[in-house]
Formats: C-alpha cells, sequence, structure tokens
C-alpha cells in the first residue's frame, strides 16, 4: 500500500460453495474479477521474483499494447521438472500467438 500497489490475499470466501473451482486456477480468476488496474501481475507464493522483474515486464507490456508478457524460469533445486522446465522456456512467440 505505500508504494501505491494494493495487494489482495485469501482463500475461499465464507460464499464459495464445496463443488466450485479451487485451485492456482480458479485463484488467478478471482484475482482478475477483482483488479482494476491496468496490468496484473502474478507471483505464486513459492516463487522467488529476480529483482527487475516488474519494471522489465511492464516497460515490454506498455511498447506492446496487444502483448501478453511472460518470463522464463528455473527451478530449485536444479533438475526439478526437467522436462516441464525445458518445454515451458521453448516455447517460441509463434506458438504463444492468440
Amino acid at each position: 500500500k505505500a508504494c501505491g500497489i494494493r495487494t489482495v490475499v485469501g482463500g475461499k470466501s465464507k460464499e464459495s460453495k464445496e463443488d466450485e473451482p479451487s485451485g492456482d486456477g480458479a485463484a488467478r480468476n478471482h484475482a482478475v474479477r477483482q483488479s482494476s488496474g491496468s496490468y496484473l501481475c502474478f507471483l505464486d507464493a513459492d516463487d522467488i521474483m529476480m529483482p527487475n522483474r516488474i519494471s522489465r515486464q511492464l516497460n515490454l507490456a506498455k511498447a506492446n499494447k496487444r502483448a501478453i508478457v511472460g518470463s522464463g524460469f528455473y527451478r530449485e533445486p536444479p533438475g526439478s521438472t526437467r522436462h516441464y522446465t525445458s518445454w515451458a522456456n521453448g516455447i517460441s512467440g509463434r506458438q504463444l500467438y492468440l
């Protein structure tokens, strides 16, 4: 809040029904519904963000108005989820075209 960034943290609301979807996707969808800004940035609880991530991605997003900006990543410990990491970091711009 001190930097002008509003953060909302929480789990299921009291109104949630047991059969409603939950998990990462539902949490992100909930965050999107609550958002009010021009840009969204997600960071999972077990992620570590590099120091310049937000400024670099924000500059890219501003320069490419129709883009969805993401990034590569690495896993700790090295080699964990090797196949997923290789696949996700190897996706080309052409494969991401919407």
